[in-house]
């Protein structure tokens, strides 16, 4: 993971941290992400992010993180996001590991995501940094 993405992960969970909010994401975004997201969805073994009102749970090859205290964060890329970006939702997973989940759009009401995860997330659940986006099954 690139110093910029760590740094975007520190920021992540100053926030999480500090938020006197409640937790959760709102009704609206909740309808529109909730859902399994997977480039093989009929694939139980494939990477594989479900995002809920109250968690997250990336899974991959049988092994599962579990992150609460989930949010919105619209403005994770600042006034520069990438192209088709829609949004980004934080989870902590515990007081000192939060990962990212960065939502696009890949077409008409269509979603698809790409994790941005700290390195001992991806050693838990045995994947490495990918670029892909997985799609909304």
């Amino acid at each position: 993971m690139g110093a910029v993405s760590t740094l975007r992960i520190v920021a992540a969970l100053v926030v999480l941290t500090s938020s006197a909010q409640a937790q959760g994401l709102s009704a609206e975004t909740s309808a529109r992400l909730a859902g399994t997201y997977s480039a093989s969805c009929g694939n139980a073994k494939a990477l594989r992010v479900q995002i809920s009102a109250d968690a997250v749970t990336v899974s991959n090859g049988g092994k599962s993180v579990v992150a609460r205290q989930v949010q919105e964060a619209i403005s994770y890329f600042g006034n520069a996001p990438p192209e088709n970006y829609s949004t980004t939702v934080l989870a902590q997973v515990s007081k000192t590991a939060t990962m990212a989940v960065v939502v696009y759009e890949s077409g008409p009401k269509q979603l698809a995501v790409q994790l941005d995860l700290d390195p001992p997330l991806l050693k838990a659940l045995g994947t490495r940094a990918s670029d892909g986006k997985l799609p909304k099954c």
